[in-house]
Formats: structure tokens, C-alpha cells, sequence
């Protein structure tokens, strides 16, 4: 959650610093989620989709000069120019300088350490009558007609790429959206990479979706790159929900009351923690709070027979001192008091085996013993 938060935040201030580009300086929260593609599933950023025969991935920021390494001396293998520019040759743009776009910090020597931040890069044939479009992640509930939207984009192949309601939407002719951006435009841009900062209306929505808000492609063999999109509500009668709700419905709730988290429920039973689902640690530890039962070792300590053991489980159809399975569908099981309880059992488990050991060792004494006096006996002439 704090490499989420602090990503935002970097981001926030990354973009207050371009406000002299605009006149509208409002800089609210982006309402695209993973938007500088830290986030990934194989080689794609989480949480985007497309539709039609369009495909994206998510490519180190140095590809096509979006931004370069930050170092004294150009580095071994560098590419001669931005175009050529790519993970393992990159465009050197000077001493300690990443580039025009994010002079210092940047994605891939990171915002205060997060280095892992990605690049958009869209291809595939746009030509078909079809719907042909990328769909962001995005926040929900949110009421807004007019919002702004800045990205960096950069087009070597593409008729044009659009944005805003029902971009790349096919019906009988491709939809470009509430503007587009062409090849022109941004080859005339400072390295081929053009800025969008635009405020527009979309349709009203309680729930942004593609109708609302998509990128949209057009042309064949399309390759477009896309930076850091950023989506901003500007309505000022729309409607947002809070960060802690929108965290709370992607699964995360945090009670405003008892501070109590659930994670996939709103219910938390009075637990500090509660968890719906599945859970993966890489280590768990858990401080003892009950008595630990050493005592069992105690040479006070007498263990429950065995015979007795099989009355009570003929009778009840489980061990003493374990809870049924009816008790634990209704109360759940507690960690610590059951293996506790579990340990116990072993322990005196181990105190029967030492006696019937013992038992044993003794019976095969007389065993022995009498084995002799047999063999004694048979060597006795008749």
C-alpha cells in the first residue's frame, strides 16, 4: 500500500510541475489506476484491455527516447538517435540528463527508488471494420462531465489516435473520439514525443468506462507509444468517491470507526484482521498468548489412558480437548490454542509410545529369558 500511495504522490508532483503548460491547473487525482505500468500480467501493464486486432505491452521507458539514462558519460552501445532508442541501447541525451520530459527522476531509475515504472506500446492493424481501441483501468463512482486528460504519445505508424467517448468504436465508421492526435503532429513535437493536455466533456457517467473514456487507433501496421496517461475530473458539480472508498471496493476496508481491516469483506467480526479468501505469506508469527503445554512433560502430569481415549472418541467422534467440527464451522479456529492443543496431543502421544516402548523392551526381556531356559531344557538328554 505505501509503494501505491508514494507512487501517486511522486506522480502528483511530477505533474504540478508542468502547470504552466495549461490554463486549467486544476491537478485532482488521476483516475486511471497503474498508470505508469509498474503493475504487470506477462508483458502487459495490469489492468488495460483492448478490443479488435490491436495488442499492447509494456516497454522500458528508454524505447523510442521517452526518456534516457542518467549518467555522465554515454554508455556503451548507445543509440545514435531517439528513434533507434531501446531497453538495452539507449538514447544519451547529455550529462545527468534523462531527457526533455522527466529531466531527473524518471521510470527507470525511479521515483525515489521505484524504478519499475513502464511504457505503453500499442501495435497490430487498426485498418478493419471493427472496433479497434484500448480501455484504461479506472477508478469507479465517479460523476463528472468534463474532465482533462495529459499523457506523452509518440506515432511512428497510425492514420491518427484518438481519445475521449466511444475512441475506436465501430459503428460504420471509426469513432476518433473527442480529439485525435496524428503522425505529424507529433514528429514536430521536441523528439517526436507530443504532450497532450486537454480539458473536454465526455458523457456523463456514475462509472467510467470504455463508452466514456478509451484510446482509440486507426491504420495498418500501427505502432504508437503512450507516457504516464493521466485522467482528472474538472466538473465542478461532479462527484468522486473518497481514496479509502475506492481502495474498499477494490477489496481493501479499513473501518472508519474501529480501524479494524478487512480484506475481499466489510466485516471483520471485532478482528483487528479479517480475511476473505485465500492468504500467502512468506513467513507468519504468531505471539504466544496461552500457557504452551510443557507441563505435559511435567513428571506430575498424567496423561489420559488410552482406554479412555477410546471411550471418548467412540462417543463423541473426536479427541478430548479438540474442538468438533461443528464448534469450528461456527467460531473458527484459533491458531495459537490449536496447535496448542495439537501439540498436547502429540506430546502425550509420545508419553504412551515411551511406556508401551518400555512395555515392549521389557516383554522382549522375558521373551529372551525364557528363550534361553527353553534351549537349556532341549539340550537336557532324554
Amino acid at each position: 500500500m505505501n509503494r501505491i500511495v508514494s507512487g501517486m504522490a511522486v506522480l502528483l508532483l511530477l505533474c504540478m510541475a508542468e502547470k504552466g503548460k495549461s490554463q486549467n491547473s486544476d491537478m485532482g487525482p488521476n483516475l486511471i489506476n497503474n498508470s505508469y505500468m509498474y503493475m504487470l500480467d506477462g508483458n502487459k501493464p495490469t489492468g488495460f484491455r483492448t478490443e479488435g486486432s490491436i495488442i499492447i505491452e509494456a516497454v522500458h521507458p528508454y524505447t523510442k527516447g521517452f526518456e534516457g539514462p542518467y549518467c555522465p558519460t554515454a554508455p556503451a552501445g548507445a543509440a545514435a538517435s531517439v528513434d533507434a532508442a531501446t531497453a538495452a541501447s539507449p538514447y544519451w541525451f547529455g550529462v545527468y540528463n534523462k531527457g526533455s520530459r522527466i529531466w531527473r527522476g524518471g521510470l527507470a531509475d525511479g521515483w525515489h527508488s521505484y524504478s519499475d515504472g513502464h511504457i505503453l506500446k500499442i501495435t497490430g492493424d487498426g485498418s478493419k471494420n471493427e472496433n479497434n481501441m484500448v480501455i484504461f483501468p479506472f477508478e469507479t463512482n465517479i460523476f463528472s462531465q468534463t474532465v482533462r486528460f495529459r499523457a506523452w504519445i509518440k506515432i511512428v505508424n497510425a492514420d491518427w489516435v484518438g481519445f475521449g467517448n466511444d475512441a475506436g468504436y465501430y459503428y460504420g465508421q471509426k469513432n476518433t473520439g473527442n480529439f485525435s492526435v496524428t503522425k505529424s503532429v507529433t514528429d514536430a513535437a521536441q523528439d517526436g514525443w507530443y504532450f497532450i493536455d486537454k480539458t473536454f466533456t465526455i458523457c456523463s457517467t456514475t462509472s467510467l468506462d470504455n463508452f466514456a473514456f478509451s484510446l482509440g487507433v486507426s491504420g495498418q501496421n500501427i505502432e504508437v507509444y503512450l507516457a504516464l496517461p493521466q485522467l482528472t475530473p474538472v466538473d465542478p458539480t461532479g462527484w468522486r468517491s473518497s481514496i479509502t472508498d475506492v481502495i474498499s471496493r477494490e477489496g481493501i476496508t479499513i473501518n472508519p470507526t474501529t480501524k479494524n481491516v478487512g480484506i475481499g469483506t466489510y466485516d471483520t467480526k471485532g478482528h483487528k484482521l479479517a480475511v476473505a479468501g485465500s492468504m500467502v505469506a512468506e513467513q507468519v508469527v504468531v505471539k504466544l498468548r496461552d500457557q504452551w503445554p510443557d507441563y505435559v512433560f511435567d513428571p506430575t502430569y498424567s496423561a489420559m489412558p488410552l482406554s479412555k481415549v477410546e471411550t471418548y472418541v467412540k462417543q463423541n467422534g473426536h479427541l478430548p480437548d479438540v474442538p468438533s467440527e461443528k464448534e469450528l464451522q461456527e467460531q473458527g479456529v484459533d491458531l495459537v490454542k490449536m496447535n496448542a492443543t495439537l501439540l498436547k496431543k502429540v506430546e502425550e502421544l509420545t508419553l504412551h509410545v515411551i511406556e508401551q516402548n518400555k512395555a515392549i523392551t521389557e516383554l522382549k526381556q522375558v521373551v529372551k529369558v525364557q528363550n534361553k531356559r527353553i534351549k537349556k531344557l532341549e539340550a537336557v538328554p532324554k
